[in-house]
């Protein structure tokens, strides 16, 4: 009787087989053969939207994360391989615009045609400024602190917009806006851009354009 039960016991086991095995190999495969749609991946079988925010490198500006993976639409940061600039020194003008509208710039032509450019739209007194701040001055068509670079060299139309996406601006004395003042800024990275002057010149990153770095520049005033 006993040989039996034994015999029972044993063939049970061996007819349920390994259940722990049998889910991790169904939770291995439940992703095999099946394609999921853009933005999508799949999960235990099933299709999901991914983590993905971006379609181009224009929605990944902010923190310094300027390229747009277009496999996970992931923002990451672009491995630097931007040109460093050496500014020397800035020089004050001022211009009005045939509109009325009124700006203030220090700039230095950092080789022929070529020009570096700090610009204030509105009054910027003693402090620290956020080249990327929000609605502000992450694009050209609001910003009211802006660093830039023009390059000509290509001739009419064929100009060169290059606008910051990361850095700091600080006022050290004065009032920028109001001509005397003294200043610097920090840590600026430029991308290229494109200018739509048609349209309250705003700016939109080129994707996989050109860049520059600017560690230190200051003016004085």
């Amino acid at each position: 009787m006993k040989n039996i039960l034994l015999a029972l016991v044993i063939l049970f086991m061996f007819s349920c087989g390994d259940d722990t095995k049998n889910d991790s190999q169904e939770e291995k495969n439940s992703c095999d053969d099946i394609t999921c749609e853009f933005y999508e991946t799949c999960d235990e079988g099933v299709c999901n939207l991914n983590s993905g925010n971006c379609e181009s490198d224009n929605d990944c500006k902010e923190n310094n994360k300027t390229i747009c993976n277009l496999d996970t639409h992931t923002c990451k940061e672009a491995a630097s391989n931007c040109i460093g600039l050496s500014i020397s020194g800035l020089t004050y003008y001022q211009n009005i615009y045939e509109a009325g509208g009124y700006s203030v710039v220090y700039e230095e032509e950092i080789e022929t045609d070529v020009y570096f450019s700090v610009e204030f739209f509105e009054t910027t007194p003693v402090g620290d400024y956020d080249l990327m701040s929000v609605g502000v001055n992450d694009n050209y068509e609001t910003c009211k602190q802006c660093v830039l670079v023009y390059d000509y060299r290509a001739g009419d139309k064929n100009e060169l917009y290059f606008l910051h996406t990361s850095g700091t601006l600080k006022v050290d004395s004065g009032d920028a806006y109001l001509e005397n003042s003294r200043g610097s800024i920090s840590s600026v990275k430029l991308q290229e851009v494109v200018m739509d002057w048609d349209n309250g010149s705003r700016s939109s990153l080129v994707d996989g354009g050109s860049c520059y770095e600017v560690q230190f520049a200051n003016w004085s005033n």
